[in-house]
């Protein structure tokens, strides 16, 4: 896990940039993304590895290894959305995130939407 707290500048105004960030996220399976416009609460619950390997090896014991399955795990990221002039915004992104799930995060918040093919 790491924690995360990182401001980026955006060319994007702040409702753009939202309704980017939920769509995305949304079709992630696992994710619950709450909030309103100017505010993104990204969550997401999962069962580390670990206490899976050891719920496996523990049946073999003992029938408590199936303790092992009650772990989960909660991460939970804040993004927030500035405006400032001229039409664009500062997004802040807070949270403790899984280590793997920084970048994808960072890029998703921070990168334009694409743009159509000039003819």
């Amino acid at each position: 896990m790491a924690l995360v707290n990182t401001t980026i500048e955006i060319d994007e105004p702040p409702d753009q940039v939202y309704a980017r960030v939920v769509a995305s996220v949304s079709m992630v399976s696992g994710y619950q993304v709450t909030g309103h416009p100017g505010l993104i609460v990204i969550t997401r619950t999962y069962r580390p590895t670990w206490a899976i390997v050891l719920a496996i090896v523990g049946i073999f014991l003992c029938l408590l290894g199936l303790l092992f399955l009650l772990v989960q795990r909660t991460e939970t990221v804040t993004v927030t959305f500035t405006p400032r002039e001229p039409g664009g915004c500062t997004a802040t992104v807070a949270g403790e995130v899984d280590d793997r799930n920084v970048a994808w995060l960072l890029a998703l918040v921070s990168s334009p939407p694409p743009r159509p093919a000039q003819p």
